[in-house]
């Protein structure tokens, strides 16, 4: 009777630290995906401004989602 190869796996902890990085790629990529391809920074007027924090924002419309937000 020939022998049998037993499998042989990695060390659990080297799993987990290989398991542990390709969530944290896909974590990433879901971050950074958008579905209308517009990053919050471009669509920014004034660039490193600093908002008081007693400052009372007015009521406008809000995006419903139903449009492109660069038109809203």
């Amino acid at each position: 009777m020939p022998n049998q190869a037993v499998p042989v796996s990695a060390h659990p902890d080297v799993e987990s630290a290989q398991m542990y990085r390709a969530l944290e790629e896909r974590l990433k990529a879901v971050e950074c995906f958008s579905a209308y391809r517009v990053d919050a920074m471009d669509m920014c007027l004034v660039p490193g401004m600093v908002i008081p924090p007693k400052f009372k924002v007015s009521d406008f419309e809000k995006y419903k989602g139903i449009h492109c937000p660069r038109n809203h």
